[in-house]
């Protein structure tokens, strides 16, 4: 089996958001079916809503700002005050920005005025968490509708994480101590500017500073205690889903890839995700973005469906380390193309004939050849390596 202490996990410090989108992940997470499910025209359905609602959310925010900046993984974006307040973490660059719109004859030499807006602004900014951001994004926006429309889809809470956890890194009972030593710190040093604002007669005052996401690791720590409760259900495997989750997001929560794929684990919802449903919940269901945004939901999610790879699809490969190769790369481009690669079509009990005639050398080396998509071959690489 594949069970060596995850070195790789140690030896890489750096921010748990300020990592780039999955997109080297195909995540194609098929699932071999008789005939299409109908959650699936559901789930284009949300994706349809979802794309309505950022252009129309895009389309406000442009009216007064002049450009769509929303929240992705790797930024937080609150507005604040009917759109004409706004503040936004960049994780990638650790700046902390504040904007408002004001007169355009306004100079910013004020501070009487403008540092204890600043101040306040700034505050609520720091102890917003991760639900109200995302309440406040297109994603909730179309999960609402759907519910609405009737839709039988499943959300969940998400993490109760706010800005100043990740920002501060004291581990700090009173929050209010870290936030006061932000905000104050931005407001001393943080650099000031006007620029035009595409209103007549407004202009948008702005203050940024860098600030280090110090508090990430501490994150990390409640995620891998997550990971070893859940791995005691997939045959003990810690190692190789601490490596699962660190090359699919390197443990970041709110990773979303171009492919849909969503949280720590990147589980996509109108694929794996029906099939996780009907293991969790005895039935197909929707799982929803915000389900998945859930760290807990993810990752029980996450090793769920690695159960019913090794489990349903992969049980008769003899060979158990043969087998786990199987499911690391069905686990990122779905059991049919791991078929593919062995017999040129999507039969898995054909696959699984020629698969117990190889040694688990020969499995991975087939499988690093003949993968149908770079980006699988890569993972499986990486996924292996990490875990020994």
């Amino acid at each position: 089996m594949i069970k060596k202490a995850l070195l790789l996990f140690f030896a890489i410090n750096c921010i748990l958001l300020a990592l780039p989108r999955a997109e080297a992940a195909i995540h194609d997470q098929d699932i071999v079916t008789a005939k299409p499910d109908p959650l699936v025209a559901e789930y284009e359905k949300f994706t349809v809503l979802a794309d309505e609602e950022k252009a129309k959310l895009g389309k406000s925010i442009h009216a007064v700002w002049g450009d769509r900046l929303l929240s992705t993984n790797r930024r937080w974006v609150s507005y604040m005050d009917n759109n004409s307040v706004r503040a936004h973490y960049q994780f990638g660059t650790e700046t902390l920005t504040l904007e408002f719109i004001v007169d355009s004859s306004f100079k910013g030499k004020d501070t009487s005025i403008i540092n204890p807006m600043m101040r306040r602004y700034l505050r609520r900014f720091m102890m917003e968490d991760f639900q109200s951001i995302y309440e406040e994004g297109p994603l909730a926006a179309a999960e609402r509708r759907m519910v609405a429309d009737g839709a039988n889809i499943v959300t969940a809470e998400l993490p109760d994480i706010t800005l100043v956890q990740l920002l501060d890194g004291s581990g700090a009972k009173d929050i209010s101590v870290p936030v006061d030593r932000i905000v104050n710190g931005v407001i001393a040093n943080g650099e000031r500017s006007v620029r035009p604002s595409p209103v007549a007669g407004k202009a948008i005052l702005s203050v940024s500073a860098k600030v280090k996401a110090e508090g990430v690791d501490a994150q990390r720590e409640k995620y891998k205690l997550s990971i070893d409760r859940y791995a005691e259900t997939f045959e003990g495997e810690r190692e190789l889903i601490h490596a699962i989750a660190f090359v699919e997001s390197e443990m970041n929560p709110l990773a979303r890839s171009g492919a849909e794929a969503f949280g720590i684990m990147q589980v996509v919802p109108k694929t794996a995700g029906i099939e996780i449903s009907k293991r969790l919940f005895g039935e197909p269901l929707l799982l929803s973005p915000s389900y998945f945004f859930n760290v807990e939901r993810n990752i029980e999610a996450g090793v769920t469906y690695l159960s019913i790879l090794y489990n349903n699809y992969f049980k008769d490969v003899a060979d158990p380390d043969s087998r786990m190769y199987c499911v690391i790369s069905a686990y990122n481009t779905g059991p049919s193309n791991v078929a593919r690669a062995f017999v040129g079509e999507k039969s898995i009990s054909k696959a699984v004939v020629k698969i117990n005639t190889m040694t688990a050398q020969e499995v991975y080396d087939h499988l690093i050849l003949k993968l149908p998509y770079k980006e699988t071959r890569t993972y499986l690489e990486n996924v292996t390596a990490a875990a020994k």
